[in-house]
């Protein structure tokens, strides 16, 4: 587990960073009292155009309850050597302090463009950050 704020570098050379998630009101036509935003900074360490779709962000809370994202989560593609700061916004389900747990999981592509089924499964491919808001 990491702290917020910490960043984390993938094996190809990308690298992740998750700024502490600050609570937010609702949003319309959600079923939960209040919002979370959390900022991911995706930096391209490789020497090749990265689709950051690539890049799965869940959070979850107590109990391993997920809140589920108000976004669409990370999209577009970074230049070698570009970053790019992403606020995305998650459903928060408790109504007061919680633990939140920000995991993102970065999938392999085959030279086509496809994901490679369970490739953001294997040890490496993901990171957790945790801590209290």
């Amino acid at each position: 587990m990491l702290a917020y704020g910490a960043t984390h570098v993938f094996g190809d050379g990308n690298a992740v960073t998750v700024a502490g998630p600050v609570a937010g009101p609702a949003v319309a036509g959600a079923p939960f009292p209040r919002t979370l935003e959390v900022t991911v900074t995706v930096r391209n360490g490789t020497p090749v155009p990265e689709d950051l779709s690539r890049f799965g962000v869940d959070v979850t809370v107590p109990e391993d309850r997920e809140a589920p994202s108000v976004d669409d989560g990370l999209s577009g593609t970074l230049a070698p050597g570009e970053e790019r700061v992403v606020p995305l916004r998650f459903a928060l389900p408790d109504p007061g302090p919680t633990e939140v747990t920000v995991e993102v999981a970065k999938a392999d592509q085959t030279a086509g463009g496809e994901d490679v089924p369970g490739s953001d499964e294997v040890p490496g491919s993901f990171v957790f950050w945790e801590g209290r808001i």
